[in-house]
């Protein structure tokens, strides 16, 4: 499975979150704070970052910015997860280059699913963020791809598991 770096500075919550998805066969690399965030990334090379904001130090902003302006940790996929909910939290999370933002409490199921998501697109990186692309551009075989409909081609979610998009040769 995937290695996650995980960036928490409340022990319970760390300890929870390496439980859930350790449970799912990943291996967990922990960390209280950003200090050491860069080193560890560079070091030992996850394949997802998961990083709360609000921590002692060095706080998840400074963190998340350290990471996208490395070139050797830039690709990194990182979710914050965070008690900070507003719209200007999350705004400033996706100008920095995050991935995902998760607000705590989560729902049930909530985070392993963006965790999936995200290693998902990660190992797909051709895959394109807009998901209403005219029909032919993509084949991936899912079922509500024809190939002759006019009409938008719209991902389904159980479309994710298809590892093997290609660009459509003739698309416009």
């Amino acid at each position: 499975m995937a290695r996650i770096l995980i960036v928490e500075d409340n022990a319970e919550m760390r300890m929870m979150m390496m439980a859930l998805l350790g449970t799912k066969g990943h291996e967990i690399i922990e960390a209280i704070d950003g200090t050491d965030v860069l080193r560890w990334a560079v070091e030992e090379e996850p394949d997802l970052v998961l990083m709360d904001v609000m921590m002692p130090r060095v706080d998840g902003w400074e963190a998340l910015a350290g990471l996208k302006e490395d070139h050797r940790t830039e690709h990194i996929p990182v979710i914050m997860v965070t008690a900070r909910k507003s719209m200007e939290d999350m705004e400033y999370a996706e100008e920095l280059g995050a991935s995902d933002y998760v607000a705590k409490p989560w729902s049930p199921g909530e985070l392993e699913t963006r965790v999936n998501w995200a290693l998902r697109k990660r190992a797909v990186p051709e895959y394109p963020d807009d998901f209403g692309l005219p029909a032919g551009f993509f084949e991936c075989g899912c079922p509500m791809f024809d190939g002759d409909s006019e009409e938008d081609h719209v991902v389904p979610d159980d479309c994710f598991g298809h590892q093997s998009l290609q660009p459509v040769a003739n698309a416009s």
